[in-house]
């Protein structure tokens, strides 16, 4: 994918290592959700924002530098008449697995045997291991965590 959370998002595909659910079983999107595919585990990475830094050169010039947040959603709906347990088990795989490919997968300023491109990002990091923003009042019942991202450019 050409944009940034496509970069993320192809990441995250690339360094999955969980059987259940797999790649092949999780719908991939960039974006906050995708209603197409309801049912389907999701995981979706879009913008959050990109705060500006300044500091100023010893020449007495200001530098701007952006450290982009990004969110990864894992998705998990409930199936009408289910107690649920599969579904928290998924989408709890999930979370874990997002935080690990980004904190094991990067050594130092390099990634570690990823053969696409992260360009423009040195390092990206979570920045927790996922908020719970369960919607279970709604019917059908969606789980769902939400991981910030940090990341750093590679000219920073």
């Amino acid at each position: 994918m050409a944009t940034q959370c496509g970069s993320l998002l192809d990441f995250i595909q690339y360094c999955w290592t969980v059987a259940s659910p797999g790649t092949v079983d999780i719908h991939w999107a960039v974006d906050w959700w995708d209603s197409r595919h309801p049912a389907m585990p999701q995981i979706s990475v879009s913008n959050l924002v990109s705060p500006h830094f300044h500091s100023f050169n010893s020449g007495g010039s200001l530098t701007f530098k952006y450290k982009p947040l990004f969110l990864v959603n894992v998705w998990q709906q409930v199936s009408r008449g289910s107690s649920g347990t599969q579904e928290l088990c998924n989408v709890e795989v999930m979370r874990r697995e997002v935080c690990r490919v980004f904190r094991e997968n990067f050594n130092g300023t390099s990634l570690t045997n990823y053969a696409g491109s992260l360009n423009p990002f040195c390092v990206v990091l979570p920045q927790d291991y996922g908020t719970a923003r369960h919607e279970l009042n709604e019917s059908p019942r969606m789980l769902r965590y939400e991981i910030t991202l940090m990341s750093t450019r590679d000219n920073e």
